[in-house]
């Protein structure tokens, strides 16, 4: 298997970033995700663990297709994006507001809060 550059992104480090950094990501993957539906998959397995962030490239990878459909391109047209996939990724403002809450990250003593929330 390839390693793409960059790093995983994280629910921590991503929901910490600023709403323009968070920007900036959610339209690299858009972009990320339109091109590997050209390719013909569609991934299943939707996740921030499967998302890969080059901090200095600006782009998105979209990894780990185990569990994917492959389309044949010829026969079917290339989805419209949604901004539905935002949230289906845990990409959308509300991923972010719901963890950013659950782990109490808005508050001084970050490790209090996700312990008193159990993790």
């Amino acid at each position: 298997m390839k390693k793409v550059p960059g790093s995983a992104l994280r629910y921590d480090t991503f929901c910490k970033m600023s709403r323009p950094q968070q920007g900036e990501i959610r339209e690299a993957f858009r972009r990320a995700l339109i091109n590997v539906w050209g390719c013909g998959i569609r991934p299943r397995d939707k996740g921030l663990r499967n998302i890969g962030w080059d901090e200095a490239e600006r782009e998105c990878y979209i990894v780990d297709f185990e569990d994917c459909k492959i389309i044949d391109v010829g026969q079917v047209d290339v989805p419209e994006f949604s901004e539905a996939e935002f949230r289906h990724w845990d990409l959308a403002e509300e991923n972010v507001v719901h963890y950013r809450t659950w782990y109490d990250l808005d508050k001084v003593g970050n490790a209090a809060g996700a312990a008193k929330n159990g993790a």
